[in-house]
């Protein structure tokens, strides 16, 4: 799109587009990090001995802050995705005919991505006794579920129309 003629109506947009996306990039990629980290913090609560009474309670306090803390960075990065999936949406509407299948390819491949990061939300989620922690997670994760839903539909839906073109 960027550098091409017929485009130069939308090329401030396209600009501005790609350097959201990669913005988003980089911080998927700082919570990708994060999300090792907390895994790794999960599997060390896990570890931690269980022999007697006072080392279940720590045991269950600690395990309990590092599923929060899996089920938390999942959801950001899911959030995450989501803002890139609006990315790709505005662009399926502007970015060049020629290469515009690529914007389907990438809805439907973030919205995996988003779904697929979602499932350790819920296999956290399982675990965790504060219930009110546990409620508004997962209603972040079915609002962010539903909102990529729409978003790659819409995504796709322009692609499909403008294919046809």
């Amino acid at each position: 799109t960027l550098g091409k003629q017929q485009y130069a109506a939308v090329a401030q947009e396209a600009k501005e587009i790609t350097g959201q996306a990669y913005f988003i990039m980089a911080r998927l990629e700082k919570l990708m990090e994060a999300d090792m980290a907390a895994f790794n913090e999960l599997m060390s609560a896990y570890r931690l001995p269980k022999g007697n009474e006072a080392e279940k309670s720590k045991r269950e306090a600690v395990l309990q802050k590092a599923l929060q803390s899996a089920t938390n960075v999942p959801l950001e990065i899911a959030a995450t995705l989501l803002e890139m999936l609006s990315l790709i949406e505005g662009l399926a509407r502007i970015g060049n005919k020629m290469a515009i299948s690529d914007a389907g390819v990438a809805a439907y491949i973030c919205e995996g991505a988003l779904q697929a990061v979602l499932l350790n939300v819920d296999i956290n989620l399982k675990q965790v006794t504060d219930t009110s922690f546990a409620r508004q997670a997962l209603q972040k994760k079915e609002s962010i579920s539903e909102q990529a839903r729409v978003l790659r539909e819409k995504a796709v839906a322009q692609v499909s129309a403008r294919m046809k073109e």
